[in-house]
């Protein structure tokens, strides 16, 4: 695919079809509706099927270690403990450094011979964790917070810990072996060889991990801000629709792509209306935490669907967006800087970043198939590319659409007049490159817009999709 950089401002919309599924449910698990009893999905819904499509088609593998720029940042993720025999999802700093190491530091206490106060020995060698603090201004820092974990066995090893010794850079605390121990542990070193061992209650181990991490960016340093944002640039969903990275630091990156709600746009007896339904299922098993009667009986759920609905999301590309981001993150990259050979120069959205954005939003929420999601998939795609350098604004495009089902064929009917008549408008005319319509004439009838020199309708599914399908068909 294209490496160029993508130049252009896009507008179009998304049309999501649900057919007795749940396209988009909130915590009540019932389909999310607008005061008006119409139903909506945030834009956050068809991100994930984005996302997701993104991920299991182009997301490399984090082991390789490879510098591909396809990277997904926001998609859950699991840590698991073998020797507990659980899992749970990734915090956003763990999913970055499972993508890009450590969290990059600035560290201002730091030289070639630190003065440690805190190691940490991980089963065979030895890292240092926290640097020597005056045990008057540990105190300080605590009197200014209400509950600080572990604070006076820290205070403890800030009084008594040998800040004098050498750690090498195989791991190994000159004159003070560690011999016999596999489990890890934190600790400091009192006298010349006395290892004190920092006890930690059980399942605390993030806890002290992250109180060291407090101390050591409240009084040696902070993070990284430059080396976090082009990391991030590195993720193609960020450079997509942008991101907010909070905790540790702070990092706001303002996405070129911006899509709306999605708004149920179907015609059904003359009006737009909530069609949704919810049906009761058994359950082949009983709660075992029931009492009375219950206790023996299988239990009962249920399940909330919507009969039909055709889901309008409008969306936006403005490559711009990215500007001053790249022209912070590209200090990196500058002659001057040491490093400057591990950090290319970033580009922001290129050519492929868009056609693969293209591709998700022609078969994302098809590709995306669960029990709820069943009957939940892409029906049109309306792309209007403006000629590059043009500054042409286009309305949303959601209102402009009115979906019905034809009565005898049964096909779904999507009315594009008023877009017809909005993209016909000489002014706005002039600034259109293309604009492809893409959906499957077998089962949608886009009406209202011809094919014109400008306007191209072409198939929804992608090419691939389309060869599996014939070959299996051929098998039968």
């Amino acid at each position: 695919m294209s490496t160029e950089i993508f130049k252009k401002r896009v507008y179009g919309c998304a049309i999501i079809k649900s057919l007795n599924a749940n396209y988009n449910a909130d915590f009540t698990k019932q389909p999310r509706t607008l005061p008006n009893g119409n139903v909506y999905a945030t834009d956050k819904a068809l991100k994930y099927t984005i996302r997701h499509f993104l991920y299991k088609n182009y997301a490399p593998n984090p082991d390789e270690k490879d510098l591909s720029k396809d990277k997904v940042l926001y998609f859950t993720r699991y840590k698991s403990n073998t020797e507990k025999g659980q899992y749970v999802p990734m915090s956003l700093r763990e999913l970055y450094e499972h993508l890009f190491g450590t969290l990059e530091k600035i560290n201002k206490g730091e030289g070639k011979n630190p003065k440690w106060m805190l190691y940490y020995f991980d089963g065979t060698k030895v890292t240092g964790k926290l640097q020597k603090i005056k045990p008057s201004d540990l105190k300080k820092y605590y009197q200014e917070i209400d509950d600080f974990p572990y604070a006076k066995k820290i205070e403890e090893a800030a009084k008594n810990a040998n800040e004098k010794l050498k750690l090498t850079a195989d791991g190994v605390i000159e004159s003070v072996p560690i011999s016999g121990e596999t489990e890890s542990f934190y600790f400091y070193v009192k006298g010349e060889k006395e290892i004190i061992k920092i006890e930690i209650e059980e399942d605390e181990e993030d806890i002290i991990e992250s109180v060291v991490s407090d101390l050591d960016l409240q009084f040696f340093g902070g993070y990284n801000k430059i080396k976090i944002l082009y990391n991030l640039l590195n993720c193609i969903d960020v450079r997509l629709f942008g991101a907010t990275y909070t905790g540790d630091t702070n990092v706001s990156i303002h996405g070129p792509v911006q899509i709306n709600h999605g708004v149920d746009r179907f015609v059904y007896n003359g009006s737009i209306q909530n069609l949704s339904y919810t049906e009761q299922i058994k359950s082949p098993v009983r709660n075992d935490k029931a009492k009375g009667g219950e206790a023996e009986m299988t239990t009962i759920g249920s399940s909330s669907k919507t009969m039909e609905a055709h889901y309008v999301h409008n969306f936006s590309i403005n490559p711009k967006n990215l500007d001053d981001h790249l022209v912070i993150a590209n200090q990196l990259s500058k002659p001057e800087n040491k490093e400057k050979e591990k950090y290319p120069e970033q580009v922001g959205l290129i050519n492929a970043d868009v056609v693969k954005l293209q591709e998700a939003l022609r078969c994302g929420a098809t590709l995306y198939d669960s029990t709820s999601k069943a009957g939940v998939e892409n029906e049109l795609l309306i792309w209007v590319e403006l000629n590059e350098g043009s500054k042409q604004v286009l309305p949303n495009f959601t209102e402009l659409i009115s979906v019905t089902r034809e009565e005898v064929s049964g096909k779904v009917e999507v009315n594009l007049t008023k877009v017809n008549e909005l993209l016909s408008q000489k002014h706005i005319a002039s600034h259109i490159e293309k604009v492809d319509i893409f959906y499957n004439p077998a089962y949608t009838l886009p009406k209202g817009i011809k094919e014109e020199c400008k306007v191209h309708f072409k198939q929804i599914e992608l090419e691939e999709i389309k060869k599996e399908e014939n070959e299996k068909s051929n098998i039968i």
